[in-house]
């Protein structure tokens, strides 16, 4: 299992745009990637501009598959226009220990 934790902050003005391309992105991952175990994007109530995704990953071939697929290309290609992409942080994480309720899991 891969997880990954994504964090990034929209640019001021295209926060709008920039949920709407998250959005898209996500359902897109859910009805394209089945190696895709877990994909969530959110948003800080302390900061609304910073975003924070994540992602869990079956194996590496899933991981690889989603980062060359067509919406992640489209996806990445909008990136400079809705966000700062001078501050993406992307950190590999180690599960040690959870779970994702049945109930959360369906309300996306």
């Amino acid at each position: 299992m891969i997880v990954l934790l994504a964090r990034f902050r929209t640019k001021e003005g295209k926060e709008a745009e920039a949920q709407e391309a998250m959005r898209t992105m996500a359902q897109r991952v859910r009805d394209n990637e089945p190696g895709c175990l877990a994909y969530a994007c959110h948003r800080s109530f302390a900061e609304p501009s910073e975003i924070v995704w994540y992602e869990v990953y079956e194996d590496e071939a899933a991981l690889g598959a989603h980062g060359s697929s067509e919406h992640m290309r489209a996806f990445r290609q909008r990136l400079p226009d809705i966000v700062d992409v001078t501050q993406i942080k992307l950190e590999r994480l180690e599960r040690v220990e959870g779970f994702v309720r049945e109930s959360l899991a369906r309300a996306t």
